[in-house]
């Protein structure tokens, strides 16, 4: 976790710079969910989607840790919105089969 919390302060440190940088937030967003952060990556990825509302790999990651956080609605929200793009995205439509099913078994 040490080498990414440098990484990560060291973004945050370019995010002042230039906070429209999307290649920083996309990275940023990603360590923030490989390291278990992640309401930290849902903040990066939605600031990201504000500059690049089409940016397909910033929508996936955001159903995802919407669904990671138990926000349902949030996820289907995010993934409806990356299928409008991309509607035959393998990833976003198993994503949504497997929250369909989890709705059917609560």
């Amino acid at each position: 976790m040490g080498n990414d919390q440098k990484v990560i302060d060291n973004f945050i440190q370019i995010l002042k710079l230039d906070p429209n940088n999307i290649d920083i937030l996309m990275e940023l967003g990603n360590i923030y969910g490989r390291t278990g952060n992640h309401l930290k990556a849902v903040e990066s990825f939605e600031k990201l989607v504000e500059f690049a509302p089409k940016y397909i790999d910033a929508l996936y990651n955001l159903s995802h840790f919407y669904y990671r956080l138990n926000n349902l609605p949030k996820a289907i929200e995010f993934i409806d919105r990356l299928l409008k793009e991309d509607p035959n995205n393998t990833m976003a439509l198993l994503l949504l089969d497997e929250i369909k099913r989890n709705k059917q078994r609560d």
